[in-house]
């Protein structure tokens, strides 16, 4: 990401695959967040923080492979300070062998002005809009549950990252940030995600991370 002169958000990567079959495609270094994609179908997600650096895939050669990688954050502390890379900071590789010849578009997510929004089915990441009218405006929460995973801006200011992972399965909205008449949302989601958003006044918690750093018995 570095190299490409971002800092933040995702890095699309693509190369032409010339040998295919079923194997094992691994990337060096990941850094953090990846989904694989072929013929723009998923083929698998890579994840640092699960140690999940690999996948068994069925390739097809002579078509484009496609990486999408979110840098997630970067280290402020200890040791590993300096060593800070975001994006593919090493390799990839199929079956043991090196792919080379890659072209990349860095998405840095700082400025949404120049998307362009249409009413065609997206089936793979993308970006959806909504707009909706306030009476009055106050403190709230979206409530992100069902979207998978992204982002999401209100007003052209980004709230931050959602994940069903959890434990939080809500952004906070200030009403500053909020508006009397209509406003703006724009969610970015990996995959076909929800179809409503709602606000509620308290936030929602929950998700596998959540339930798996709960105690066992009764409570």
């Amino acid at each position: 990401m570095e190299a490409l002169g971002t800092s933040y958000g995702l890095v699309w990567y693509r190369t032409a695959i010339a040998t295919g079959g079923r194997g094992q495609l691994a990337v060096d270094q990941l850094r953090d967040y990846a989904r694989v994609y072929q013929h723009g179908r998923e083929l698998g997600e890579m994840d640092r923080s699960r140690g999940m650096d690999a996948l068994e895939v069925e390739l097809e050669a002579g078509t484009a492979l496609d990486l999408v990688v979110e840098n997630m954050g970067r280290i402020n502390f200890g040791h590993k300070l300096q060593d800070n890379q975001q994006g593919i900071t090493r390799a990839v590789s199929f079956e043991g062998r090196s792919l080379t010849g890659w072209s990349m578009a860095a998405l840095p997510l700082d400025d949404l002005s120049r998307l362009r929004f249409d009413h065609r089915p997206a089936t793979g990441p993308c970006f959806r809009r909504g707009r909706f009218r306030l009476a009055r405006t106050g403190d709230c929460f979206l409530d992100l549950r069902g979207w998978g995973k992204g982002y999401v801006w209100v007003n052209g200011i980004n709230l931050g990252r959602y994940w069903d992972r959890g434990p939080q399965l809500s952004l906070y909205v200030p009403g500053c940030w909020l508006k009397p008449g209509e406003n703006e949302v724009v969610v970015f989601t990996w995959s076909r995600g929800g179809t409503r958003l709602h606000a509620s006044a308290d936030p929602v918690w929950g998700g596998s991370a959540y339930l798996d750093s709960t105690p066992s018995g009764n409570s």
